[in-house]
């Protein structure tokens, strides 16, 4: 099979959907860098069994005082670390509560120890499949490898994920909203938080039965300008 060579940078957008380097033991997303002491040399691989879409997804296994890191290629350099999020599927396979999968960025990467965490998802559940959304713009290094790493060094437990539908790109000028939750409600009013800036967003209404809200009119609503409400 014909195949070009490995860029040095990713060029953005950029997707790994896990479809296109074979699958089972040793299949990798060929231009990824695999740092590990697991004792399984095949660990991580595409895995057909679980996915969110296409055929396949990635596997990864680190058992207790095992440690895997998941290196990209750098981020293309017209881009700054800062400007980058970081989307992806993610399922714990375990029933271990205090799994975890870290993302960060290496400057080096070959060299572990220069890996910086930015953020660490702990999902509590091993029974769904999740979404995960991670953002660089506090990251104030120089390193442009963004890394994600399972790491069993500081527990007894294994961690077991699969991951699917990795995506880099540049953060959008209006987010979407997380943790989108009610925090009180009656007849006439109800109390909304989220995750991100109030202003950014217009907010509309629907009936139970999800229909068009311009079918329903202007209810009308108010919110707090400085807050995330």
């Amino acid at each position: 099979t014909f195949r070009t060579n490995c860029s040095d940078e990713i060029v953005i957008p950029y997707l790994e959907d896990f479809e296109n380097d074979g699958t089972g033991a040793g299949a990798h997303p060929i231009c990824w860098k695999m740092i590990s002491n697991a004792a399984s040399a095949n660990q991580p691989y595409i895995y057909s069994t679980n996915q969110t879409s296409g055929a396949n997804s990635l596997y990864i296994n680190s058992s207790n005082s095992e440690y895997t890191y998941m290196v990209l290629p750098a981020v293309e350099s017209s881009y700054s670390m800062n400007q980058m999020m970081l989307t992806f599927d993610y399922a714990r396979l375990n029933a271990n509560y205090n799994t975890k999968l870290i993302v960060g960025v290496m400057e080096d990467d070959s060299t572990i120890t220069t890996f910086e965490p930015v953020d660490t998802l702990m999902p509590e559940s091993s029974t769904y499949w999740l979404s995960a959304e991670i953002y660089f713009e506090n990251y104030t290094g120089t390193g442009r490898n963004i890394a994600i790493l399972t790491d069993g060094r500081h527990q007894l437990t294994n961690n077991t994920f699969c991951l699917d539908y990795l995506e880099v790109k540049p953060v959008p000028s209006c987010r979407r909203p997380g943790n989108v939750h009610i925090v009180s409600s009656s007849e006439g009013s109800v109390t909304i938080e989220w995750d991100g800036n109030a202003n950014q967003y217009e907010i509309s209404f629907v009936d139970t039965l999800g229909l068009d809200p311009d079918s329903i009119g202007n209810l009308g609503f108010s919110y707090l300008s400085t807050s995330n409400n």
